[in-house]
C-alpha cells in the first residue's frame, strides 16, 4: 500500500521544532535526537533528487516461450542511477487481475528486481499494461510523476503435439494453428524442442553443432520410453577437430537427455559407463568421462566392438560409418571435414 504523502515542508518543519525544543531543554538527549532528525531530513530530501525519468524498465516472461498448459514466472527488474536510497513503488496490472503493487528499496546499488508466478494458461495471446513505477524518498513523499514502462504482449504457443503443419497454415479442427515456416539458427520448418524418447535421427544436428539446443524435425513424433545410449567411436578419429566435434555433440546430448529426464549411458573405448538415472545431475559423471577422454587423447590401437548393450535409442558418432550396421532407432553421425547423416 502507498505509504501517506507528506508535504515538502514537513521534515524541514519537524526538525526546525526539535532543534527549537533541545535548546529549551538543553538535554543531550533532545540533542541527540534534533541532529538524527537534521541528518535523516538531508537523506530524505536528497533520496528524491534524481529524476525518475532515468529510471531503467525490465519486464520479462521466463521462460520467453511458454506452451500451453506450463506455469512461468514474470521478472521485473528496475535500476535507478543516482542517489541509491530511495522508494520504488511498482505496480504491474499483470495477467487478468494478477500481478499486485509492492513497495521497495533500491539497494546500495540502485537496483531491485521483483518475481512473481504465473498459473498455466491456454493458448492465446495476452496483452500486459504497462507498468508503473513511483519514486519516493524515506519519508515517503512521492512528488515526482510515475514513470510507465511499454505494454508487451504474451503469447502462449500451442503444445508440440498440438502444432498443426508447418508453414502457419491452418490446420485441422481440435489442432490448434501451426508454427512459423522457419525458426531460427537458420533451421528448416517444422523443428520443436527435444523431449524425452525422441529418435536420435529427427534431431537437427545442424542447430546442435552450431551450440544451440536440440530441436526435433518431426511435429507429431511417437515418444518411446528407454534410456538414450551415446557411442563415442574414439578409435575411429583421428587428432583434429573432428574428435572435438564429436566431444561436443554427445557433451549436449548428454545435458539435452539429463535436462528432459531421460536415462542416458555413455560408450567408447575408455572404461565402460553405465546408464545414470534420468536427474539433471546425473550428467556430471558422463560429462566428466568425456573431459577424461578430451585430456588422455585418442585411444592407441583396437577397435570399438559395435556389439552395443541394449537402448531404446543409439546414437553412434564416427569417422567410419560403415562398420556399423542400420539398426532400427540407432542414427549413425559420420564426422569429418563436413557434418552428414547416415543410417534410417
Amino acid at each position: 500500500m502507498k505509504p501517506a504523502a507528506l508535504p515538502w515542508w514537513a521534515p524541514p518543519a519537524l526538525t526546525t521544532f526539535l532543534l527549537v525544543f533541545a535548546w529549551a531543554q538543553s538535554s543531550r538527549l533532545a540533542w541527540g535526537t534534533a541532529l538524527a532528525a537534521g541528518a535523516w531530513t538531508l537523506v530524505a530530501l536528497a533520496g528524491i533528487a534524481p529524476d525518475p525519468r532515468r529510471l531503467e524498465l525490465h519486464r520479462a516472461v521466463s521462460p520467453g516461450r511458454l506452451e500451453a498448459g506450463e506455469a512461468g514466472e514474470v521478472v521485473i527488474r528496475l535500476r535507478r542511477p543516482g542517489w541509491p536510497w530511495s522508494v520504488l513503488e511498482v505496480e504491474d496490472p499483470g495477467l487478468e487481475g494478477l500481478g499486485g503493487r509492492w513497495l521497495l528499496w533500491a539497494g546500495g546499488r540502485g537496483w531491485a528486481e521483483l518475481r512473481y508466478r504465473l498459473p498455466a494458461l491456454p493458448r492465446g495471446v495476452y496483452p500486459l499494461p504497462p507498468l508503473t513505477v513511483g519514486v519516493g524518498d524515506l519519508w515517503g513523499v512521492w512528488r515526482r510523476p510515475d514513470r510507465r514502462g511499454p505494454g508487451e504482449e504474451l503469447r502462449v504457443w500451442p503444445r508440440p503435439l498440438e502444432a498443426g503443419p508447418p508453414g502457419g497454415a491452418e490446420a485441422e479442427p481440435g489442432k490448434g494453428p501451426g508454427i512459423p515456416h522457419r525458426g531460427p539458427w537458420g533451421s528448416p520448418a517444422g523443428l520443436r524442442p527435444y523431449r524425452a524418447g525422441d529418435r536420435p535421427s529427427r534431431l537437427d544436428w545442424r542447430r546442435l553443432t552450431r551450440g544451440g539446443p536440440p530441436l526435433t524435425k518431426d511435429l507429431e513424433e511417437g515418444a518411446h520410453t528407454g534410456p538414450l545410449l551415446i557411442v563415442l567411436d574414439s578409435p575411429a578419429f583421428r587428432p583434429g577437430p573432428a574428435f572435438e566435434r564429436a566431444l561436443s555433440l554427445a557433451a549436449g546430448l548428454i545435458r539435452a537427455a539429463a535436462r528432459q529426464g531421460q536415462a542416458v549411458g555413455l560408450w567408447d573405448a575408455g572404461p565402460p559407463v553405465r546408464y545414470l538415472p534420468p536427474r539433471v545431475d546425473a550428467a556430471i559423471p558422463l560429462l566428466d568421462h568425456l573431459a577424461a577422454a578430451a585430456a588422455r587423447g585418442l585411444e592407441a590401437g583396437g577397435r570399438l566392438q559395435t556389439a552395443l548393450p541394449p537402448a531404446a535409442a543409439t546414437v553412434v558418432l564416427t569417422t567410419e560409418p560403415e562398420r556399423w550396421p542400420a539398426m532400427p532407432a540407432q542414427q549413425v553421425i559420420r564426422i569429418g571435414s563436413r557434418w552428414e547423416e547416415t543410417g534410417p
